[in-house]
């Protein structure tokens, strides 16, 4: 499987990644989910404090981007100290994954450094694509969080961000 993979970072959040891109992260993942239903495209949002209101901008010229999925650009990076974590949602057709990447001011932890955080998130992705059915955006199985018990949906998201920055899963 591959994706079209475009990562917008913010003016001024720094790179904190110590091996590969962005873009390498959420590759890694199609490998290691080689085989399943993925989405055939994915857009990721990478900012820092200093730029929420590019990361908000970003996200509402996103075709894709779904419904309020900006409001998180400020809700989960209050502070400078406080800017972090990730969010991964799906266009209503499933065919393309939006993502936030939030960057502390001090950015040392390795879900960051190793790109462990895109992992987690882009792990997401590729389970709600297993859900869709379609377009119909009343379909019930597409939050498969009512579907899936909760520690196997963070269990496999964490397993991918834990072990394959790396890139030697399948190898």
């Amino acid at each position: 499987a591959s994706a079209d993979v475009t990562v917008y970072v913010g003016p001024n959040t720094p790179n904190v990644l110590s091996i590969g891109s962005w873009e390498d992260k959420i590759k890694l993942i199609l490998k290691l989910f080689s085989g399943f239903r993925a989405p055939k495209t994915a857009k990721v949002v990478v900012y820092n404090f200093e730029d929420r209101d590019w990361a908000y901008s970003k996200f509402l010229s996103i075709p894709e981007n779904p419904p309020g999925f900006e409001q998180l650009v400020n809700l989960r990076c209050p502070s400078p100290g406080s800017c972090g974590g990730g969010n991964m949602g799906m266009s209503p057709t499933g065919d393309v994954s939006v993502g936030r990447i939030g960057i502390p001011i001090v950015a040392s932890d390795s879900s960051f450094t190793t790109g462990g955080l895109a992992l987690h998130e882009f792990t997401h992705a590729v389970q709600t694509a297993q859900f869709y059915n379609g377009d119909d955006a009343n379909d019930p199985t597409r939050d498969f969080t009512n579907l899936v018990p909760c520690w196997l949906i963070e269990g496999q998201a964490e397993f991918s961000a834990v072990s394959v920055p790396y890139g030697n899963v399948a190898e």
